[in-house]
């Protein structure tokens, strides 16, 4: 009995774990925007999101096989190119994320489920 508790123990901190690696992930790639962005003089809140993404998904096959020396190299032109990639300012747009709705095939009932039996029942 005390070997399925220690295993689900282990397997919920496991399952912690695996939750909290986007986290993580998120928080490293806002550490090396922020890099980029003070080294090169820029604004941290202007740099894209995405291009900062793509930029390190392209680099890491390089960072992961160039031979050690090269390694500050290569980093340094990641941070260049994260830190060209800047969004236009555009003053006053603070709007949270939203969702459209999408349109619906049928139309909104509007009357209680009730009448509309006694209006369209056969």
């Amino acid at each position: 009995m005390a070997s399925w508790r220690s295993s689900a123990r282990a397997a919920s901190a496991a399952d912690r774990a695996q939750a909290d690696l986007p986290f993580a992930a998120l928080n490293i790639l806002r550490m090396i925007m922020l890099e980029a962005a003070i080294e090169h003089g820029k604004d941290p809140m202007r740099l894209s999101f995405v291009a900062a993404v793509r930029a390190i998904l392209s680099f890491a096959p390089i960072l992961a096989t160039a031979p050690p020396w090269t390694l500050p190299d290569i980093y340094d032109a990641m941070l260049r190119q994260i830190a060209a990639s800047q969004v236009p300012l555009r003053p006053g747009r603070h709007e949270p994320r939203a969702v459209r709705h999408e349109p619906q095939h049928y139309p909104n009932l509007r009357i209680t489920r009730t009448e509309w039996r006694r209006q369209w029942a056969a």
